[in-house]
């Protein structure tokens, strides 16, 4: 198996030449699929995994903050670390109870949880600077933690309908207040510091929505690629059955399973396919010494070749062979052949039972009675003439690239002799296997044509003819089921609707399925359940996630696997940089408000217009295709637009172009922020 990473959840080609936004188009995806839910309930694990994240980030947090104020301030008070020590106590009890992924309810405690944690440390953040009220008193250094936390860990980023959104823009609002309070507006310049700040507030909750929906393509993405693998596995065992199912309809079970597991030593040993099997394989024979051999063709076969359509004629053959199979299934009968209007069948492989001359002639009356049936039905004279033969035969596979199951031996041959020298509508059987019989038929002498064959004669083997069974025959044979039809056997050889309901199968088992996927970083069992109580599938899943991976930086163990990973396209390269721009838009805004005299604005609006041109470049192909669907049809006929979709392709899909990319613009960006740090001031 190619140890290069793979992913193939839809075409990503083709969903990066789609109109609409990339995670939209996934969220189509996952209701086209019925997969709706199944992304909710992930989405529920994935914030029941992150409580815990959440709880160490807020208390390492809230300890070096503690830990810098009694480093830093002299003759520091127990009031003013108060504060940080009651969130430390408060966070644990205030998120367990979203830590429960079964609880009823969940949204709504999840919702809950995340005011009471945005405004405990909205409140930690505020408190001290209003008690503490001075002229030149605190500003807030935990706004950005707060505005951050709701959009991508808190609980009610992760619920169905949370609107997170909601909560970040109210903690905006209420830290934009104090700012409002403790600035005391009194001249024009104290009312652009603070729009400036407004400003920034907007620009990180557009940020921080922005990184919500990465975060729902990624989890739509995981979702998807799962519902692929379970539904290709679902495919594969189905093409295993279809296989099988095939295969034993073609050759003796013993013998097909020996030809498979041949073909899978063969793919183990030579998995590169240096040597075809066809080369290498062992001729596949079994012999079978107590048989009996059925040939039957039918009579003036060549007249109606001339007199029928080849439709009527083809549609007739297809409606004798398969009632014969049927009949064979029924007699326990294995066809070997069918070749024009012959057919070939023996009862007694691939296992022996001791009434395989009964079942053989019993398959022949049935036969002659089906072909009766269907003659009178299609108003045509179908005869059929009949040999059954008892003795061995040598039974195996022939070909190179079109393998060939057939017998071989003496008494086949005999049987030949016997079908051509009989009679039409009677089945012609050699003395050996009337001596095979029971006394249920009704039989008289040979053909004279028979007694005058040299090959019987060499044999020494007289010949008989079995018109029907006695009135008082009874088939003793136990059978699993005597009703055939010719519905049953399209049924049991058709497939169809199992692949119809393939689908079906695979979304209800997708919702077993999400229960065991690793979230985060954090595998979901080590954060969901006791150790005791962790399933078998999750412990695979752990393994795996831990054998393939490094914990430390996520990425694989396998240098392959993780530059094929890093080679696929990046949907949403454009997407950052259009956040970049409105970075870069966000700090001229500020410095225009707040009317740096020190700023070069010249210098600012160039190294904006340097930023700018990547996003234009990046987002041209979706800007263009606004209405429209990439193809080689709808190309556009203008040079340079297919230059411009060439270079926003190669960007999405070339890493070599994208991080020197990405790495220019970031220091273009913090070249243009640290021209000047507006409302740096209140830092102070």
């Amino acid at each position: 198996m190619d140890p290069a990473y793979s992913k193939n959840v839809v075409d990503y080609r083709s969903l990066g030449n789609m109109p609409g936004y990339e995670w939209k188009l996934l969220r189509y995806k996952c209701r086209e699929l019925r997969l709706e839910g199944v992304y909710h309930r992930h989405c529920h694990l994935v914030s029941v995994a992150l409580v815990t994240q959440l709880i160490i980030v807020i208390e390492i947090l809230m300890l070096i903050h503690v830990i810098l104020l009694f480093s830093v301030v002299k003759n520091i008070d127990f009031l003013t670390v108060l504060p940080y020590f009651a969130v430390m106590l408060l966070t644990p009890s205030i998120l367990m109870p979203s830590r429960e992924p079964n609880v009823e309810q969940y949204e709504s405690i999840a919702i809950l949880v995340s005011c009471l944690m945005a405004l405990l440390l909205t409140a930690m953040d505020l408190i001290l600077p209003i008690c503490y009220f001075r002229p030149f008193s605190l500003v807030p250094s935990y706004d950005h933690v707060v505005i951050v936390l709701i959009y991508l860990m808190f609980p009610i980023a992760f619920v169905k309908n949370g609107r997170a959104y909601f909560l970040g823009l109210a903690v905006s609002l209420f830290y934009f207040g104090y700012m409002a309070l403790i600035d005391k507006i009194s001249t024009l310049d104290k009312v652009w510091e603070l729009t400036a700040y407004g400003a920034y507030l907007f620009f990180l909750n557009m940020l921080c929505m922005f990184l919500s929906r990465f975060q729902e393509y990624n989890m739509r993405s995981g979702i998807l690629s799962r519902y692929q693998v379970v539904y290709q596995n679902l495919v594969f065992q189905m093409a295993m059955k279809e296989e099988k199912a095939l295969l034993d309809s073609i050759i003796p079970v013993t013998l097909a399973r020996s030809l498979q597991d041949a073909i899978a030593s063969h793919i183990e040993e030579d998995p590169s396919n240096l040597m075809p099997f066809t080369k290498t394989r062992h001729l596949f024979m079994e012999p079978h010494p107590e048989v009996s051999i059925l040939e039957a063709d039918m009579v003036d076969f060549t007249g109606l070749t001339t007199t029928m359509e080849v439709s009527d004629l083809v549609a007739i053959l297809h409606e004798l062979f398969v009632s014969f199979d049927l009949a064979a299934n029924h007699n326990r009968a294995t066809r070997i052949k069918f070749l024009g209007d012959s057919y070939t069948c023996v009862t007694g492989i691939p296992s022996y039972f001791p009434t395989h001359a009964n079942a053989c002639v019993n398959q022949a009356l049935d036969m002659i009675e089906i072909s009766r049936e269907v003659s009178k039905r299609r108003n045509k004279k179908i005869d059929l003439r009949i040999g059954v033969h008892s003795g061995e035969i040598l039974a195996g596979i022939i070909g190179l690239t079109k393998w060939q199951f057939d017998i071989w031996s003496k008494d086949v041959d005999i049987t030949n002799r016997l079908e051509s020298s009989g009679l039409p509508g009677m089945v012609h059987i050699s003395s050996r296997t009337l001596g095979l019989l029971d006394n249920h038929y009704v039989y008289e002498e040979g053909t004279d044509t028979a007694k005058l064959d040299p090959l019987l004669q060499r044999s020494n083997l007289s010949t008989y003819l079995i018109r029907s069974r006695l009135p008082n025959f009874e088939d003793t044979d136990d059978l699993e089921d005597d009703n055939f039809s010719l519905n049953d056997y399209r049924f049991s050889f058709s497939f169809s609707q199992d692949y119809e309901d393939i689908q079906v199968k695979a979304q209800r088992d997708m919702i077993l399925e999400v229960e065991h996927m690793p979230v985060n970083r954090v595998q979901t069992c080590k954060i969901r359940r006791p150790m005791h109580r962790i399933a078998k599938e999750d412990i695979n899943e752990e393994y795996r996630f831990h054998l393939e991976s490094y914990y430390l930086f996520t990425t694989f163990r396998s240098w392959r696997m993780e530059w094929s990973f890093n080679k696929m396209r990046d949907l949403l390269m454009k997407y950052s940089l259009g956040m970049m721009v409105f970075a870069g838009a966000t700090i001229i805004a500020m410095d225009l408000l707040v009317k740096s005299e020190a700023m070069d604005y010249t210098m600012l609006f160039s190294l904006f217009l340097l930023i700018l041109l990547p996003l234009l470049l990046a987002s041209y192909k979706k800007l263009w295709l606004r209405g429209r669907r990439l193809s080689p049809i709808t190309q556009p006929t203008f040079f340079l637009s297919r230059w411009f979709i060439k270079a926003s392709d190669l960007i999405e899909k070339s890493v070599f172009v994208r991080i020197p990319l990405a790495i220019m613009v970031l220091f273009l960006l913090y070249v243009m922020s640290s021209e000047t740090v507006p409302g740096s001031s209140w830092r102070l």
